[in-house]
């Protein structure tokens, strides 16, 4: 049978977190990693650029050059991603707040203000915000 996690999803993981994962990452990714694998799920999961953040301050050996290069590219277009999310919140939440709306900040949006250090390390799709009915 084969384990509920793989690990290269206990691997990805890990990657969310700050240095107090370091140790944990780097004993999951020294018992060998299909790095294709791990790259496909930090897609899924919207994690490109962070777990590719990650992964590089540590220095990771052992990533095959053309995973390492589809997966900075992938990051880029994260990067990209995140950049226009965080302009559409902003220009959104100002037309709304001048119209006279008070605006909430749900979910993701509202982690990136309170706990992250910008939009690039809370993935998200989308922007969930609570307006007032009317």
């Amino acid at each position: 049978m084969a384990p509920a996690v793989t690990p290269e999803a206990r691997a990805l993981l890990p990657t969310a977190g700050g240095a107090q994962n370091h140790a944990a990452l780097r004993a999951l990714l020294g018992r060998g990693i299909d790095w294709q694998r791990l790259l496909w799920i930090a897609e899924w999961e919207r994690a490109t650029a962070a777990a590719w953040a990650r992964l590089r301050s540590l220095g990771v050996d052992g990533i095959p050059p053309e995973v390492a290069s589809r997966w900075g590219q992938l990051s880029m277009v994260a990067d990209f991603r995140a950049m226009w999310l965080e302009e559409r919140l902003a220009t959104t939440a100002r037309a709304l707040v001048g119209a006279g709306m008070n605006v909430v900040l749900l979910k993701g949006a509202a982690l990136v203000q309170r706990a992250y250090t910008g939009f690039r390390e809370r993935p998200m799709g989308d922007l969930d915000l609570l307006v007032e009915p009317g």
